[in-house]
């Protein structure tokens, strides 16, 4: 998430997302006084991530 951008990234297993760390996590964990490179990917990302197919209204994917 250093890059210019970037500001999450999708925790996948096996070619499906199962959790997202966001920029939001790494500062609630910072001001948690989590050290941050012991700390696992399972434990930082939010789960579990809704999906839906490429093209789909924000209020489709709302609604479902």
């Amino acid at each position: 998430m250093a890059g210019p951008g970037i500001s999450c990234v999708v925790v996948i297993d096996e070619h499906s997302p199962i959790g997202i760390i966001t920029e939001r996590d790494v500062v609630r964990l910072v001001s948690d006084g989590v050290n941050l490179a012991a700390v696992s990917a399972g434990t930082a990302m939010t789960s579990p991530v809704l999906t839906a197919p490429v093209g789909t209204t924000v209020y489709k994917a709302r609604r479902s």
